[in-house]
């Protein structure tokens, strides 16, 4: 069998890292305090020659820049969630997306989630979906929130 050039590394990887691994059941029952005083649950699940999870070494999933409908961009692209919506998404809840379907992560929810919102325009969207409020007479915010996909795309640029 004939081995392609990215095959060959995984392969000689593989082998070299086989080849750095100690005899872990030795070491352990020399050198582990828990071996000595008899871990039991440990032990009992398998675990012995696990090492238990360090505090320092953490891995955690999340997102730092998220919009909500409360940026005027990312409304323009038609984004409606608000920031609870994308908090109870983070939290694995689901949500409505602009396609009219739910949407829900695939997954454990989010460690982090940041919610970054422009402070430019903040308050925009809402006056321009109150048809009471002036600004949602103007021309160009009319534009922005119509339905005319042109039109919209023109208004925001």
């Amino acid at each position: 069998m004939r081995l392609r050039r990215p095959e060959k590394r995984s392969l000689a990887l593989s082998i070299a890292l086989t080849g750095c691994v100690e005899d872990a059941s030795a070491k352990q029952s020399a050198a582990s305090p828990a071996a000595e005083s008899g871990d039991k649950s440990r032990a009992e699940n398998g675990a012995q020659n696990v090492p238990a999870p360090s505090t320092l070494r953490s891995l955690y999933f999340g997102d730092l820049h998220v919009h909500s409908a409360w940026s005027f961009d990312a409304y323009a692209y038609q984004v409606t969630a608000t920031p609870l919506d994308a908090y109870r998404y983070a939290r694995g809840e689901a949500i409505d997306h602009a396609s009219g379907k739910k949407i829900q992560i695939n997954g454990p929810p989010l460690d982090f989630m940041a919610l970054t919102d422009h402070a430019e325009y903040l308050g925009v969207v809402q006056a321009a979906n109150n048809p009471n409020h002036p600004l949602a007479k103007q021309p160009l915010i009319r534009n922005w929130t119509g339905q005319n996909r042109q039109a919209r795309q023109n208004a925001f640029r």
